[in-house]
């Protein structure tokens, strides 16, 4: 039992890191994105 609250622990935090992860990559990638269409034209 105590290995299955550890495994859920783990999982969670490494979810909540990859979930913060995205949350700033994707909103960097597009405003480099949008920087270098704008600079293109």
């Amino acid at each position: 039992m105590l290995s299955i609250g550890y495994f859920t622990a783990v999982f969670s935090i490494l979810f909540a890191a990859l979930a913060i992860a995205i949350l700033y990559v994707l909103p960097t990638a597009f405003y480099l994105y949008a920087w270098t269409m704008i600079k293109d034209e």
